[in-house]
């Protein structure tokens, strides 16, 4: 509370005076002086609170680094230097540092060098490190990870947390034959596993294997959340599986009474315009409760264009005139009128081109080429 009115001296006797100091009270004061820019400050008690055997969470690596001018502190490994013992918590506690920073490469760089100095990591160094391979996707860092659980024998790190964080980096890697070895492994699911391996099937293109998972899980008992119904609506869009994806979209209206957002509506009208059911698609996007974005709209065309279904273009023209949401940018422009010139309307198409003009979408004086004949 001190801090908010800039007495920072308050706040620090608050804090000297208090006997038993949590992981909350220390991060209180990091904040303190994070907001008021006092950088050494901040970086002493930081070094303080490994000292008391604490680990720095993301809270505190978030305010020590706002404390910093700007990241050179960090690359040069100051705010490490300043940590009087290296265990693997102040290991752990700049590595996650580097990641939060997203300075990967550094990251990786700090856990060979603690390798190096023969400190073991625990469980939560590891996920720091899988959860960088995941975020990097690359299929090198993927097999290091694996050859190094299995040459170091880490069977204490296969916890439901380690495997679900083990089945996301395989998949994001591109081994997503792996990711499901790592789920049979298991003998403990949770939501996360289930949504995690169904999530890489489908981002793998594996639409039937996903919905295959998709049912064992609800099967299982285990109720489905708004990001597994995403990746199944998208699985299914891709593999153009228009009726498993529509029971899905029902499902969950109907069965699990969830309300699907705008990404879900999305799949849906995507899935549907794949499928060559672009009367259905259009019902769907006017049944919106939110505003379809244009977006939408322009799957819509773009699916009337490829089926050459000229009427529905003109309804869709229709109806967005008449709620105030025709075109507004040179590409909507620009798609009607490629739609209209490929059906042979050119009177729609000058009308459209007109109405560029008047709105300053079209260059008045467009450019030329010209060829000599010799």
């Amino acid at each position: 509370m001190y801090s908010l009115f800039g007495e920072v001296d308050f706040a620090q006797k608050v804090f000297d005076e208090t006997p038993q100091r949590d992981i909350v009270m220390w991060n209180s004061v990091l904040a303190v002086y994070a907001q008021h820019n006092l950088a050494y400050q901040a970086l002493v008690y930081a070094r303080a609170m490994v000292n008391a055997g604490l680990r720095l969470n993301g809270v505190s690596v978030v305010s020590v680094l706002s404390a910093c001018s700007s990241l050179k502190a960090l690359r040069e490994g100051k705010i490490f230097r300043v940590m009087s013992i290296k265990n693997v918590v102040s290991w752990t506690s700049m590595i996650n540092a580097y990641s939060y920073s997203n300075l990967f490469n550094e990251a990786l760089t700090l856990f060979q060098e603690m390798e190096g100095e023969n400190v073991t990591p625990d469980e939560i160094t590891m996920l720091s490190i899988v959860s960088i391979c995941s975020k990097l996707g690359s299929s090198e860092l993927g097999d290091w990870i694996d050859n190094y659980i299995k040459k170091n024998r880490f069977k204490k790190f296969q916890s439901t947390t380690m495997l679900n964080a083990l089945m996301d980096m395989y998949a994001k890697c591109g081994n997503i034959k792996k990711a499901c070895e790592v789920f049979d492994w298991m003998i403990k699911r949770t939501l996360v596993s289930w949504t995690t391996i169904i999530h890489g099937l489908a981002m793998h293109g594996y639409a039937i294997p996903a919905l295959l998972r998709f049912s064992h899980m609800q099967r299982e008992g285990f109720k489905p959340d708004g990001v597994v119904f995403l990746s199944i609506l998208s699985a299914c869009s891709h593999a153009g599986l228009a009726d498993e994806g529509r029971k899905c979209f029902n499902s969950m209206i109907q069965e699990y009474h969830m309300k699907p957002g705008r990404e879900h509506y999305g799949c849906m009208i995507d899935l549907l315009c794949r499928g060559g059911l672009v009367n259905e698609a259009f019902e769907l996007v006017c049944s919106m409760p939110e505003k379809p974005d244009m977006i939408m709209w322009r799957m819509l065309i773009g699916a009337c264009r490829n089926q050459g279904d000229i009427s529905l273009v003109d309804e869709i023209s229709s109806h967005l005139n008449g709620n105030g949401m025709g075109p507004k940018c040179s590409e909507d422009y620009g798609l009607l009128s490629n739609v209209y010139a490929e059906a042979g309307q050119w009177v729609r198409v000058k009308e459209i081109r007109k109405e560029m003009k008047i709105k300053g979408l079209m260059k008045l004086d467009p450019g030329f080429s010209s060829v000599e004949a010799y």
